[in-house]
């Protein structure tokens, strides 16, 4: 029993000492890392280098904070978003070394449109924009859309002066990174020069006709692949290079006033990627997703919206709320986007029909007449052009039997209600025959037929007496003339 005691003492020391040999030998690697590490950054760093990372951290620009006692301290800048700023935040596009394509789209809510439009025209050129097209409309909701090109480190200033001309309704941005395409176009550039180049001193070394026409033909093909090649990068560059910002500027109308703007794109995802194109091509048999954006324009509460597109066989309950929903009412500007989801069979030109009640804002009925307005989406399918094969034919024929069967079921259908009368002719006609004597004899028409005279010199023969008997006697003779 005494020796337990003793033996925890033992366990104890033994513990300790592991312990303090661990931290030796940790210390002793950290001091070598150290060491390591410290032999190597000396190498590899310049003195200068180092003197202009200070220059340039010493020469950044700092803002001065006033602290509540009246006491300036300057700190490094921090941007419009600082810990302690009040401003907001602003859409930074920093210059990250990548080919991105940057595209926004703008609505704007304006009392004039025609004024409005200049004021946005004279804000851009200011940053140094231009205008790329304009598309002006008159009829029902006065409208125009801009499109303008801006650099991209003028990006976010565009969109922040554009949204100020008027009252902002909607606004979507989008960066696509294209660095991908950009490199892969440029290797395939570099590749199809030198294969050009090789086919240039293949023909100019060929000797035989044969050859050469041969060679110039691919020398043609591969040069005209190149300069395909420089058009796709071409384009890629100037859309990096040039941002792209769609202002679309809307009248606001007194009044109770609706509009329904209608898009498609391919897929089904119940309407997460609303909106889609304004015109869309797909192939038999594609997923197709229709969006319908309904936006109340006027200046009156509109309740009872209602949606139905009658080419596509879509109405308010085939439809998705994807923003806001029809069972409230819309206030002015508010708007709704609803999602159909289709399948592409025939080529078809969705119009769209919205119509609405003017309410105040307790929902009280003002006696104005509804509201309503349209949308057209052409959707245009490719139909499949391959030789149609047996299960073609056997369905089109029974698609065809069943048709001629409905056919005779809706021509029984019609036919007998007048039955009765049909047989009730036949009835009739039969019993018409039965009283109608039929004549004994035929009676003949025309002139008796002609005797005809007996044939020269036929002999003696039978001939009926005078009393209607057979007689032997010959025929008379006639008299010889006198003299």
């Amino acid at each position: 029993m005494k020796t337990a005691p003793h033996l925890a003492k033992l366990l104890a020391m033994l513990f300790a000492i592991a312990l303090v040999g661990s931290a030796c030998s940790s210390s002793d690697d950290s001091s070598e890392l150290s060491n390591a590490s410290g032999a190597e950054v000396a190498g590899d760093f310049d003195t200068e280098a180092m003197e202009e990372v200070d220059a340039s951290f010493s020469d950044s620009p700092s803002t001065t904070i006033v602290s509540g006692d009246g006491e300036a301290s300057s700190e490094t800048d921090l941007g419009a978003g600082g810990v302690g700023g009040n401003e907001p935040v602003a859409l930074q596009t920093p210059d990250l070394g990548r080919d991105i394509i940057r595209t926004a789209e703008i609505e704007v809510e304006v009392d004039n449109v025609a004024e409005a439009s200049q004021t946005a025209l004279t804000r851009i050129e200011g940053l140094g924009g231009l205008l790329f097209g304009q598309d002006t409309m008159t009829t029902d909701v006065p409208r125009t859309t801009l499109v303008f090109k801006v650099q991209p480190q003028d990006f976010t200033e565009a969109l922040a002066r554009l949204s100020e001309v008027g009252e902002l309704r909607d606004q979507r941005i989008s960066a696509d990174d294209v660095t991908e395409r950009v490199v892969n176009l440029e290797s395939r550039i570099i590749t199809s020069e030198a294969s050009v180049e090789r086919l240039r001193d293949f023909v100019a070394s060929a000797t035989d006709l044969q050859t050469i026409a041969e060679l110039e033909r691919e020398l043609l093909q591969r040069e005209t692949d190149l300069e395909l090649l420089r058009g796709q990068l071409r384009t890629l560059e100037n859309q990096v290079s040039l941002a792209t910002i769609t202002l679309t500027l809307i009248e606001r109308v007194p009044g109770p006033s609706l509009s329904v703007e209608a898009t498609a794109y391919r897929g089904h995802d119940e309407g997460a990627t609303c909106s889609g194109s304004e015109r869309l091509r797909v192939d038999e048999g594609d997923a197709v997703t229709v969006c319908y954006r309904v936006m109340n324009n006027g200046d009156t509460h509109l309740a009872d919206v209602d949606l139905r597109d009658d080419e596509l066989d879509l109405t308010s309950d085939d439809l998705t709320a994807v923003k806001g929903s029809l069972e409230n009412a819309l206030a002015p500007g508010e708007s709704v986007v609803l999602a159909g989801e289709i399948v592409g069979e025939a080529s078809v030109s969705g119009l769209a029909q919205a119509n609405a009640r003017p309410v105040d804002e307790d929902g009280i009925d003002l006696g104005l007449p509804n509201v309503s307005a349209r949308g057209e989406i052409p959707v245009t399918v490719d139909l499949e052009t391959t030789i149609p094969g047996f299960s073609d034919g056997l369905d089109t024929g029974w698609s065809a039997l069943l048709q001629m069967l409905r056919v005779v079921v809706l021509v029984a259908g019609v036919i007998l209600p007048w039955s009765w009368v049909l047989v009730g002719l036949w009835a009739l006609i039969r019993w018409n025959r039965r009283r109608t004597p039929k004549p004994n004899t035929v009676a003949s028409f025309g002139p008796p037929p002609p005797t005809i005279p007996p044939a020269p010199g036929a002999g003696p023969g039978p001939s009926a007496g005078p009393d209607g008997s057979d007689s032997d006697d010959p025929a008379p003779k006639m008299p010889e003339p006198v003299g």
